[in-house]
């Protein structure tokens, strides 16, 4: 599955969650939350052939320098991931946005959210 292989992914890089209701029974420091949507079947006459997915990521981080390298060595990453990765295959990542790095005044964290558009070969 996909989610399986962007959590590994991210892990090299920092602890990573798929997306929970509660975001203060994540710990302290720098972490990430994932999540996965397919957006499109990709189909030709011989049937499907692919899958599109549009990933969401939101690092966050107790201050606004622990996000950028963060956010540059997963997007780096995620742009090198070519081939079998815990079982999905990987045909094409495209670094979509960030919406730049915000302060949640409430729960004293800093936030980005990177998308990306990731074309695999299954599920």
């Amino acid at each position: 599955m996909i989610t399986d292989a962007i959590q590994l992914i991210l892990n090299a890089v920092v602890n990573s969650f798929s997306p929970v209701v509660d975001t203060d029974a994540f710990p302290e420091g720098v972490f990430a939350v994932h999540q996965e949507e397919i957006t499109d079947t990709l189909r030709d006459k011989k049937g499907i052939y692919g899958f599109e997915y549009s990933v969401s990521i939101t690092v966050v981080a107790d201050t606004q320098e622990e996000i950028d390298p963060v956010t540059e060595q997963i997007t780096d990453l995620l742009e090198e991931a070519n081939g079998d990765v815990a079982g999905t295959v990987f045909e094409e990542v495209n670094f979509t946005s960030s919406l730049g790095v915000t302060f949640d005044e409430e729960k004293k964290k800093f936030y980005d959210q990177l998308t990306f558009l990731i074309q695999t070969k299954n599920r």
